[in-house]
This record gives C-alpha cells, sequence and structure tokens, in this order.
C-alpha cells in the first residue's frame, strides 16, 4: 500500500509542477499580447522556478520509494538465504 501512496504523491507533484509550466505559457501570451504589463515577467520566471522544483520533487520521492523498495527486496532475500 506504501507504493500507491507514493505514486500518488508523485503524480500530485508532477500534476503541480505542469500547472506551473501552463502558468508560464499564459503569462508569456498576456506579455506578447500587451494585456499584462513587462513586469509579468518575474512572475514567469518563479512559476517556471516553481515548475522545475515540482519535477526535481517529483524525481527525489520516486528514487527514495526505489531505494526503499530494493533495500526491502535485498532484506526479504537475504532472510530467505538463510
Amino acid at each position: 500500500m506504501p507504493e500507491l501512496q507514493v505514486t500518488k504523491a508523485s503524480r500530485f507533484v508532477g500534476f503541480l509542477g505542469l500547472f506551473f509550466l501552463l502558468a508560464v505559457g499564459v503569462l508569456e501570451a498576456l506579455v506578447w499580447w500587451g494585456v499584462v504589463p513587462i513586469i509579468w515577467e518575474a512572475a514567469q520566471l518563479v512559476a517556471l522556478g516553481l515548475a522545475l522544483l515540482c519535477g526535481l520533487v517529483s524525481a527525489a520521492i520516486v528514487t527514495a520509494a526505489s531505494a526503499i523498495a530494493w533495500k526491502k527486496a535485498a532484506s526479504e532475500a537475504r532472510t530467505q538465504s538463510e
């Protein structure tokens, strides 16, 4: 069951990152069309940074879960061989 929770957490953070990337695209379009002032470029950079951070966190969650699963499998294999 913990694997399902890890998958859900990783997906949530991944979709959050996609949301921030979508925000970057929308802000870029609004600045390009002149709807919002150029100062919103700063908000675009913040959204891009958050999207990158979400990607890193999602990868870290999956990597940690994989390491835990490998450790658990190695422990079970050691127990069975004894």
